[in-house]
């Protein structure tokens, strides 16, 4: 039976979910955007501010780089030259690029052969996902984006070819390469590419040599990657699976601490069962994608720290199926069945998204951080050196007294404000001599006061 288009004045299921998806970011944006610096963020940015540009660029070249992700620090350096420390800048940044992420999302799973309703629902699940409370309310929200961004261009730009029966060219290989680079560069998790590309392949089809040829390439440049990384696969499968347990509470609104390994597994069990009740090889394809993705995972624990975003891809695609059925099932009730044509399916979609967006607000509390919004020491520090606006000469001997912090993130928020590398810092106790330090403050009363030299001077 051929679906009948919408009546005229009837929007299209696709706009309707496009509409409902801009409008839920903006909203989660709205509220995210209040977040500010958490002690690891300074770290990060310290850590690619002291690099600076030239080394950053040499890491993104070279592939044998052991610390940081160095495409993620050349786009945070570049928004810190432009914005300074207000968060702003980088929420901002991370939205527009997760925005591009959404529409990647549509873009791949049209391309597996989902309908335009289970690809649109895919992208609303993704928007609403509280367990991706990195993308709104936190600074590193940005390398996540980043690392989705190029591995959801790399499968799209692969795909697109390989469904319409092509083979890579050289110059396509070259920018599935480059794209793949440029993945693992802003997040290790994006390594496993050419294990989701060899996925696609045992999906839809068994290619040959010359079909696989650009995963051989990918998988080598991962190899030489790995090389730098000193990692230790000793205890691969311990790490793996802590790392799924972790990752399968985040996506399931629960908190890891009271997710147990028989509860991943039901979890499992019930993706299995939706992806491969029927024959739709998209859907054991986004099964395959959320384990395989989480792989990098087991290398170095301590290092590559869990990103849910890559395996979120893969539950979205299986989930949206049943909330595609389920939209498509009270459209064909007897209330709807003398709409007009394409009302009554707007209508049902409005519906399911309107109820999945309270759940998800409901259950949103479990996986976000505490405090929500940032470290409010960090934030009280730099209200105050935004109120006192201080100015001193390059390589100073600069000494703070009372810090709010405790010289965790003072040693690096200090630096990056005065924007100086060579800077002394000491945090003498109250009452210690000060005779070496050029320029001394204080936090007193709920204030940041300048003692030495004096202001104005």
């Amino acid at each position: 039976m051929i679906a009948q288009p919408p009546a005229r004045g009837v929007p299209s299921v696709r706009l309707v979910l496009a509409t409902l998806t801009l409008a839920a970011l903006l909203a989660l944006a709205i509220f995210g955007i209040e977040g500010s610096w958490m002690p690891a963020d300074l770290v990060r940015l310290h850590h690619f501010w002291a690099k600076d540009y030239w080394k950053l660029a040499k890491e993104n070249v070279l592939l044998y780089w052991n610390s940081g992700e160095p495409l993620t620090g050349l786009v945070e350096l570049t928004v810190f030259n432009l914005c300074g420390l207000h968060a702003i800048g980088f929420h901002a940044l991370a939205l527009a690029v997760f925005a591009a992420d959404l529409f990647l999302l549509f873009r791949l799973a049209i391309l597996l052969g989902c309908s335009s309703l289970h690809a649109g629902f895919a992208v609303f699940l993704m928007t609403i996902h509280a367990g991706l409370w990195r993308m709104y309310f936190r600074v590193s929200g940005l390398e996540h984006a980043l690392a989705l961004l190029f591995f959801s261009g790399a499968l799209v730009h692969y795909i697109r070819i390989r469904s319409a029966g092509r083979r890579l060219s050289a110059r396509d290989t070259a920018i599935l390469i480059a794209l793949y680079v440029a993945a693992f560069n802003s997040s290790p998790v994006a390594l496993s590419l050419p294990l989701v590309l060899w996925l696609y392949e045992w999906v839809y089809g068994r290619p040959g040599w010359p079909e696989v040829r650009p995963m051989v390439w990918a998988s080598a440049f991962a190899l030489i990657f790995l090389a730098g990384q000193g990692v230790r696969p000793g205890m691969f499968w311990e790490w793996w699976l802590s790392g799924n347990v972790e990752t399968t509470a985040e996506l399931a609104y629960c908190s890891p601490n009271s997710f147990s390994f028989r509860a991943m597994c039901l979890a499992w069990a019930i993706l299995f069962y939706i992806a491969f009740r029927r024959r739709r090889p998209e859907l054991r394809f986004a099964f395959g994608l959320f384990p395989i993705s989480m792989l990098p995972y087991a290398l170095t624990p301590d290092r590559f720290l869990n990103n849910t975003h890559i395996p979120a891809y893969g539950v979205a695609l299986v989930l949206a199926s049943v909330v595609a059925g389920a939209v498509e099932f009270i459209g064909r009730e007897p209330p709807f069945r003398r709409w007009p044509a394409g009302l009554a399916e707007a209508a049902a979609t409005v519906a399911v998204a309107a109820i999945l967006t309270f759940y998800a607000h409901g259950f949103s509390a479990g996986p976000r951080p505490d405090p929500l919004y940032g470290d409010r020491d960090i934030a009280f520090a730099l209200g105050e050196l935004r109120r006192l606006d201080p100015r001193i000469p390059p390589r100073s001997s600069v000494a703070f007294l009372n810090d709010p912090t405790w010289a965790h993130s003072m040693i690096r928020l200090a630096p990056l404000w005065f924007r100086d590398r060579r800077l002394r810092l000491a945090f003498p106790a109250p009452g210690s001599a000060l005779q070496g330090a050029d320029a001394v403050f204080e936090f007193q009363g709920g204030k940041l006061v300048q003692l030495r030299p004096a202001p104005g001077r």
